[in-house]
């Protein structure tokens, strides 16, 4: 009985869980060697970036979108960008142009013992088209 009510209670504690929640969790299943900083895990620093997103003009007629945009990726051991996801839904024309962007950004990589080690990163885009 004991074992059923456990298994109850996983049940129900994952049915909470956020789709975003759900996708992180999985992947940290699969990537176990990728962090979260804080503690002994430095943060990766931003050094090169591109500050706007490029939207070709047929994507942006007739829109007027104020809004944010959360993305959240790996920053791996080199500072690369790896994995993107939009956290948030937003107008879907938009976002494949926001990922592309966040791709190339660059940062020095989080460490752990002085030594490289990948990351989760979550990192927000405000939207002011008009």
């Amino acid at each position: 009985m004991g074992v059923l009510a456990i298994a109850g209670l996983l049940t129900i504690g994952a049915a909470k869980l956020s789709p975003t929640e759900r996708r992180m969790k999985a992947y940290e299943a699969s990537h176990p060697e990728v962090r979260h900083f804080g503690g002994k895990v430095t943060k990766p620093v931003l050094i090169s970036e591109t500050k706007t997103p490029v939207f070709p003009p047929e994507v942006l007629r007739h829109r007027r979108l104020t809004g944010t945009i959360l993305l959240e990726a790996v920053v791996d051991e080199h500072g690369l960008v790896k994995d993107p996801a939009i956290l948030n839904p937003t107008d879907l024309d938009l976002q494949p142009y926001v990922v592309k962007s966040f791709r190339t950004w660059r940062f020095k990589p989080a460490r752990l013992g002085g030594k490289p080690v990948p990351v989760f990163y979550v990192l927000t885009f405000n939207i002011h088209l008009q």
